[in-house]
């Protein structure tokens, strides 16, 4: 079992969560034929898929043109019921995929169980995805005999609630977004408004708001996590050194840099890929 980021940045995402059996996607934000592009070094193409979990409807996250393969092949579409209307609305063929009964919907804080080792909680975050539904972050549960895993997952969020502190802690595989550096995005060339919208409450985390909610999840758990894997890095407005250094303090700050792994996703190909178990 094992998670691979494939890319990450404001121009797509699309994480692959591998299980003994299965093989599913946590978004898919760029065209099949590109995910099936960057499948092909891992040894798997888009028609083995599983399945593809949402956490919004943002078309970074979500390419629409998915909707017409997922007809084609058996691929399940795990999704939130307020993701239905705006999915409807966007692509005819989203009602024959209904039809086909291949849409199917998590609810909001409870257990879902994709197969029986694994399951997750979707968790909703604050993201301007108003007209488009919520926006989620995953906590997994993983078993393999008798070892049990936690891989938390959470992409794009202008926040952490503090109630969800008490899920991400004690994680195995804490995946975070760090989107952009402070003094580049307002030294940028962006419009104020977007800058904005990136910094507010619903946009996204800077590398520096994402490292409090490390530190917070290391204060709060007895164990670290064995990798960390920084999501969603802006082309622009950071650099992948950025956000690994803040963390290394942070990390040497709590004695836990030997233990845990520090990965950085890529805008355009494959990351490392972790090992679950």
């Amino acid at each position: 079992m094992y998670l691979c980021n494939l890319l990450s940045s404001s121009s797509g995402n699309a994480t692959l969560l591998s299980t003994e059996k299965k093989h599913y996607l946590i978004d898919a934000g760029v065209p099949p034929a590109e995910i099936d592009r960057l499948l092909q070094p891992l040894g798997l193409s888009y028609d083995r898929l599983s399945g593809i979990i949402l956490t919004h409807l943002h078309q970074d996250h979500f390419h629409p043109t998915h909707i017409k393969m997922l007809v084609k092949f058996p691929i399940k579409l795990f999704i939130h019921d307020s993701h239905i209307s705006p999915l409807g609305k966007k692509r005819k063929a989203f009602a024959r995929l209904l039809q086909s009964g291949r849409v199917v919907v998590y609810e909001e804080s409870r257990r879902f169980f994709m197969e029986e080792s694994v399951s997750f909680f979707p968790l909703s975050v604050p993201h301007d995805t108003f007209q488009l539904g919520k926006t989620f972050g995953f906590v997994f549960d993983i078993t393999s005999g008798r070892e049990r895993k936690k891989l938390s997952f959470f992409s794009d969020l202008g926040n952490m609630p503090r109630h969800l502190y008490e899920w991400l802690k004690n994680s195995d595989i804490l995946a975070l977004e760090h989107n952009y550096d402070d003094d580049m995005l307002w030294g940028s060339t962006r419009s104020q408004r977007l800058k904005q919208r990136i910094a507010g409450e619903w946009g996204h985390l800077s590398n520096e708001a994402a490292n409090d909610v490390i530190r917070k999840c290391l204060t709060l758990s007895r164990i670290s996590p064995k990798n960390i894997l920084l999501l969603h890095l802006s082309q622009e407005c950071n650099t992948p050194d950025l956000p690994r250094l803040l963390l290394h303090d942070t990390l040497q700050e709590y004695a836990v840099c030997e233990e845990t792994g520090v990965y950085t996703t890529k805008p355009d190909r494959v990351s490392d890929v972790l090992s679950i178990f």
